[in-house]
């Protein structure tokens, strides 16, 4: 399969297909990216994703850019990579055309261990098949958000327990809470009562 240049760095085709419909993209192959393939929201907008495809959770990435990239992890049916497709694919897709750093998007790891390569740089092309890690499942075991309310309801709770007990704590007058004293002895009042009682049992 032929490569594209994109600057100093190499694209290579695969097609999205969903629901009747398919999309050539050219992602930039990327052996450092974790992820199996992630397209950039300029070019997700201009091609109508996501539609219809399910969503799978929500994640962020950093690393291309200056800052990290909100993404929404979507399953494709299928995804080819030259003659070879793989069946209901996690994809990302990013949230903001201002973060996108490449043209269309990255073809990370989760796809490519899936294929030994060689790569003809001289002639521009990319010659694959598939290894013994080909049939492995793709991940699934995004994060739903779920995690982000039960967290932050649990946090609302313990800053509304927090904030009662301070008011409370205010209201006594004591930064602890409400403290009961004791009378404190004073040594030159009870010398004095004392030498008057004293005085009295003489006089009677």
């Amino acid at each position: 399969m032929d490569l594209r240049w994109e600057g100093a760095l190499s694209a290579v085709p695969v097609v999205l297909e969903r629901a009747g419909q398919r999309t050539e993209a050219w992602p930039i192959l990327d052996t450092g990216a974790v992820a199996g393939l992630y397209l950039c929201a300029g070019f997700a907008a201009a091609h109508g994703l996501p539609g219809t495809l399910r969503e799978l959770g929500q994640s962020s990435s950093g690393g291309l850019g200056p800052r990290r990239i909100s993404t929404v992890a979507l399953e494709l049916p299928s995804l080819a990579v030259a003659t070879y497709a793989l069946a209901n694919v996690p994809i990302y897709l990013g949230d903001d055309p201002a973060n996108d750093h490449v043209a269309q998007g990255l073809l990370g790891m989760d796809v490519l261990k899936r294929f030994t390569l060689w790569i003809d740089y001289p002639h521009s092309a990319l010659h694959l098949r598939p290894n013994a890690l080909f049939a492995d499942p793709l991940r699934h075991d995004y994060d739903s958000g779920l995690w982000r309310w039960l967290l932050a309801g649990g946090l609302a709770l313990r800053l509304t327990c927090a904030a009662v007990v301070r008011r409370r704590r205010v209201r006594s007058g004591s930064p602890f809470g409400r403290v009961e004293y004791s009378p404190v002895s004073n040594p030159a009042a009870n010398a004095a009562t004392l030498d008057n009682h004293s005085s009295r049992s003489k006089g009677s």
